[in-house]
C-alpha cells in the first residue's frame, strides 16, 4: 500500500480520461483478474461515468455466466484455448514481427512514403530501419 496511487490521483486520472476522451471505449473484458481488483473496483466505480461503468466485464473462466458475455462479443471459434476459447493458436513473435514489418511496408508504399524498406536483418532478427531526424525538423517540433 506504500506506493498506492492516491485517491485524488485516481480521480484527477479518471475525470481526464472521460471528459477530454469521451466514448472511446466500445467494450473492456477483465480475464481472470485477482478477486481484490474486483473489490477495488467497486469502491472506485462511483467516480466513474456510468456509460463507462456498463461497459467493463469481469469475465473468469470458471463462471459460465462471464464467460457468455465475453462469448457475445468473441466467438468461441476464434478465442484462443487460454481465454476460454476453442481457438488453438499458437503466438510466434517473429513471425507476427515479420507480418506486421511487412503490413508497415505495404502501408508506407501505398502513402508513397520512402521506397525503402522499413527493417533490415541483423543477427538473424528483423530490425526496424530508423534514421534520426534533420536538425530542421527537430528544431520545428520543439
Amino acid at each position: 500500500m506504500a506506493h498506492a496511487t492516491p485517491i485524488k490521483t485516481a480521480r484527477e486520472s479518471t475525470s481526464i480520461l472521460q471528459n477530454y476522451y469521451p466514448e472511446r471505449l466500445g467494450i473492456a473484458f477483465l480475464f481472470n483478474p485477482p478477486k481484490v481488483f474486483e473489490a477495488f473496483y467497486k469502491a472506485v466505480k462511483y467516480f466513474l461515468d456510468p456509460r463507462s461503468i456498463e461497459k467493463l466485464n469481469f469475465v473468469y473462466l470458471k463462471d459460465e455466466e462471464s464467460m457468455k458475455v465475453l462469448y457475445r462479443c468473441i466467438d468461441p471459434e476464434v478465442l484462443p484455448v487460454d481465454f476460454g476459447g476453442r481457438n488453438n493458436v499458437v503466438y510466434n513473435h517473429e513471425e507476427y514481427t515479420k507480418l506486421m514489418l511487412e503490413d508497415d511496408n505495404k502501408t508506407s508504399s501505398f502513402w508513397a512514403d520512402d521506397a525503402k524498406p522499413a527493417n533490415r536483418v541483423a543477427n538473424g532478427t528483423l530490425v526496424a530501419d530508423v534514421r534520426p531526424q534533420s536538425p530542421l525538423i527537430a528544431a520545428k517540433a520543439s
